[in-house]
C-alpha cells in the first residue's frame, strides 16, 4: 500500500509540473487576453479532467465583464 501510494503521488507531482510548465511556455507566447484564458482553460482542464469550464474577462476601460 505504501509504494502504490508513492508511485501515483509521485506521478501526480510530474503530471503537475509538466502541465505547469507547459502553462508557463503557451502563456509566455500569448498576446492577448483572450488567447491567454483559454489556454489556461486548456491546461486546467487537462489537469483537472473538467468537462466544461468558462471565463468572464473584465473590461477596465467599459468597467464591466464579458463572457468569453
Amino acid at each position: 500500500m505504501g509504494v502504490a501510494r508513492n508511485i501515483a503521488e509521485r506521478r501526480r507531482t510530474e503530471k503537475e509540473t509538466a502541465a505547469f510548465a507547459l502553462l508557463g511556455r503557451r502563456l509566455s507566447a500569448a498576446t492577448i487576453a483572450e488567447e491567454a484564458s483559454k489556454i489556461i482553460l486548456e491546461i486546467a482542464s487537462e489537469l483537472f479532467g473538467w468537462d466544461a469550464g468558462y471565463v468572464h474577462l473584465y473590461s477596465q476601460a467599459d468597467d464591466k465583464i464579458i463572457p468569453f
